[in-house]
């Protein structure tokens, strides 16, 4: 049925902790217990304000955002498995959406047995890890597993840097390792505190993202105030985020150390880029909220760096703004979202015809016990890729709760969780026995639907598309469809008698000159009759009649029955030259019998391009809620590819053959944007134009959601799709080259259009005579600064 891979990350739990930034005793708590767990360093410490501070966000930008979208923003970027929420939070209540909510004291639990926690890997076990394979052998430098011990003035601040663990776990390591490993306690001030940052020295934050690697992103020094509880919270999640960070305290900035810490990081970072040696990388040099923007250059000038007088530049950039790691758009457009940090990956391979993987849980590279507490231990990451399928599979999972497990079996239902990067399954033992089915794409999105009260019915055109897309052998095949010319032959073919064979194959080279195929109008067609698309049969004339009857080969008997008067003749049999052999469409590849799913089909591998975007479809349905009832002939799930992560975007679509589009068309998608916030809305014909009633329809459609857009709401970009796009092999903005004009214009500004954003804003520009994004904007900027 189907034949790919599907590939398992393994990673630390993820945890969200829900702190006030005024109690600094539930931030001491909460960077004691991530000091202790696997990982601890990755997990983010968000805000939970009351009222959001004024220096939030640099004037330059919108308005300051509230508190809860605060909340919600930092825990979609970080997309916990679970959420703590502490000390002032516990009695607030705030939306997680399908998270389980832990209370903070059954995270680690009673460790006096063996040191294992309730949830997660605990550091004892680390540690012990750490001692059989890094210190088994004598070094030339040895390594040092260092406690640092910190005053009470600036404690929170260096135990964010170096971790601190709780006292019981402190107690426990001392008696379990003092005789087996030299065990340092030392003094760390904040002026002296970048003498520990030595490559041999491990304190138990190192310590604690033992197996996970150094994160190598973004490297930048963070000036920050290390008494403010803000600064210090802002610097634990950049670095959760999977920057490389080097903190900063105003505090110690005429510090000796300090200083050289901050001048051989910017000196180390300032280098030319591997395959181009005419650009070069600059260290960060991040200002803090508390912090105004003078200061920070202060601090910068007292390194006395010179510029480097061959290029003319600073060896550092200062960046006067702390990355939005709570904004979807700047997570998206800017750069500023979160790299998810994993131990290793196992990439198993699913065979032709198989139908169920039968699997363990991956555990990570570690040589721990894990005491069976009942609760997750760590994470495996599902991602899959289907290379061929006769139907369209799921790799692209909406985020959900576990209901969606039924999709793809419920076995081990409670260990499952649906996140934004797909399904994640919480191991609470070593090597636990996965049965997965293999994810449908119905499957999915009907669950999907469910789970948010809406009962999905295919209708009559989305189960011929479902059929069109198996006897093409999958998504793939849909390209031998991706020719207009292919299209009209189909539509011709279903003349009653057929078309002789020498007619299709000339048709078949018409078309191969107009779409430059590289193959020949035999190969064409003989993939035509494979996929079962054409049927050969016998024209026939009815000797009663005289009209002509068309019989397929196993139709074809000694005695036939004329179709228009029923009666039995017999075929020519003393002169078969009276037969003539023809083509005709069959099954759903016959147009009448179609009912318009070519277009749905044609819009769907427009979609799926040649970048392997992942993709989820559900053909034609229709979805009742009570009395609400939405209608859509395409609904999918679609994550662009690219280098960096992307949303996952669903995207609706009305499909029409050669049809208009009139106002029902209209009600029906603003009916799905209404359901779905933020979805693409598509408009996709096979017509090469739209007339101008419906580009005036969908003009003020377009407009309406750009104005949602303007004023920061949820807003579906509006796309329309021609006959160029849909017959194109190639995609946008490929497909406009040979255009001219306009068209070619927007080919030439971008390589590719994997957003829908993008999409929209080029074919509302070339189909709906619309002003891009930019342009529009700009005019409405400036008619509101005129009118003040």
């Amino acid at each position: 049925m189907a034949f790919g891979s599907v590939t398992i990350r393994v990673r630390p739990l993820r945890i969200a902790f829900l702190v006030h930034p005024s109690d600094r005793l539930g931030l001491q708590k909460v960077i004691e217990i991530n000091t202790f767990l696997w990982g601890g360093m990755y997990n983010p410490i968000i805000p939970a304000f009351q009222r959001t501070p004024r220096n939030w966000e640099s004037p330059r930008f919108r308005r300051l955002p509230h508190p809860t979208d605060i909340v919600g923003g930092y825990l979609n970027a970080f997309d916990p498995d679970l959420v703590v929420p502490v000390g002032k939070c516990e009695s607030r209540r705030f939306a997680v959406g399908h998270r389980d909510t832990v209370k903070i004291e059954e995270i680690i639990g009673d460790i006096s047995d063996d040191g294992s926690p309730e949830y997660g890997i605990g550091f004892i076990d680390l540690l012990e890890d750490f001692v059989e394979k890094e210190l088994k052998f004598a070094r030339k430098e040895p390594l040092n597993v260092i406690f640092p011990k910190y005053g009470r003035a600036y404690r929170l601040f260096l135990s964010s840097v170096f971790g601190v663990l709780p006292t019981k776990v402190q107690q426990l390591v001392d008696l379990r390792f003092k005789s087996a490993i030299d065990l340092k306690s030392v003094g760390c001030t904040i002026e002296g505190f970048p003498d520990l940052f030595g490559w041999n020295n491990f304190f138990p934050r190192r310590l604690s993202s033992w197996g996970l690697g150094r994160p190598l992103r973004d490297p930048q020094l963070f000036v920050c105030d290390a008494k403010s509880t803000v600064d210090i919270i802002d610097y634990w999640n950049i670095r959760a985020a999977g920057c490389y960070v080097v903190p900063i305290p105003v505090q110690a900035a005429e510090s000796d150390s300090v200083q050289s810490l901050a001048r051989e990081f910017i000196e180390e970072h300032y280098r030319p880029y591997r395959h181009n040696p005419d650009i070069y990388d600059h260290a960060a040099v991040q200002k803090s909220r508390s912090l105004n923007e003078d200061t920070v250059r202060e601090f910068c000038e007292l390194l006395k760096i010179p510029a480097d007088k061959k290029r003319n530049e600073h060896k550092y950039v200062v960046r006067p703004h702390y990355p939005r790691l709570w904004d979807p758009w700047a997570s998206e457009h800017a750069s500023e979202g979160v790299d998810f940090r994993h131990s290793h990956e196992v990439e198993v391979s699913i065979a032709e015809g198989q139908e169920r993987v039968e699997l363990r849980s991956q555990d990570p590279k570690l040589d721990v016990g894990h005491r069976y507490s009942g609760h997750p231990k760590f994470a495996n990451e599902f991602v899959f890729r289907f290379s061929g399928a006769k139907e369209p599979m799921a790799e692209v999972f909406p985020e959900g709760s576990r209901e969606l497990s039924s999709a793809i079996g419920r076995i081990h239902y409670r260990e499952w969780r649906f996140s934004k990067s797909g399904p994640v399954f919480l191991a609470s033992g070593s090597e636990s026995l996965i049965f997965l089915d293999l994810p449908r794409a119905e499957a999915v999105m009907t669950e999907w639907f469910r789970e948010r009260g809406w009962n999905v019915t295919l209708s009559g055109p989305g189960r011929m598309a479902t059929q069109i897309v198996k006897q093409l052998g999958g998504i793939w095949g849909l390209t031998w469809l991706t020719h207009e010319g292919v299209v009209r032959l189909l539509q011709e073919l279903e003349d009653e008698t057929g078309i002789p064979r020498q007619a299709v194959v000339r048709r078949l080279e018409q078309v191969i000159k107009d779409d430059r195929l590289f193959f020949s109008a035999e190969r064409f067609m003989e993939r035509l009759l494979e996929f079962q698309a054409l049927r050969l049969g016998a024209k026939v004339q009815c000797p009663i009649c005289t009209r002509h009857n068309w019989f397929g080969l196993d139709q074809l008997d000694y005695t036939l029955r004329c179709r228009y008067c029923l009666s039995d003749f017999a075929p020519p049999l003393q002169s078969p030259r009276d037969m003539e052999w023809t083509y005709r469409a069959h099954g759903p590849f016959a147009i009448s019998v179609a009912q318009g799913a070519f277009t749905v089909v044609l819009t769907l591998k427009f979609l799926d391009g040649f970048n392997h975007p992942g993709i989820t479809p559900l053909f034609s349905y229709t979805a009742k809620r009570g009395d609400e009832v939405l209608e859509a002939d395409l609904t999918c799930l679609y994550r662009p590819s690219g280098w960096r992560r992307t949303q996952t975007y669903v995207v609706h679509a009305e499909c029409k053959s050669f049809n208009r589009f009139d106002q029902k068309d209209l009600a029906r998608m603003n009916a799905l944007a209404g359901a779905f916030p933020g979805s693409a809305l598509i408009f996709s014909t096979m017509r090469s134009g739209l007339e101008a009633d419906e580009v005036r329809m969908l003009s003020s459609l377009a407009l309406g959601e750009r104005r949602k857009r303007l004023r920061g709401k949820p807003y579906s970009p509006v796309i329309v799709l021609t006959a160029t796009e849909i017959f194109s092999s190639h995609g946008a903005p490929m497909c406009w080259q040979d255009k001219g004009g306009l068209y070619k214009g927007l080919s030439e500004a971008r390589n590719n259009m994997v957003e829908p954003r993008e999409l929209a804003d080029a074919t509302q520009q070339l189909y709906l005579g619309l002003p891009s994004w930019t342009q529009w904007y700009e005019a409405k900027r400036k008619q509101k600064k005129a009118e003040k």
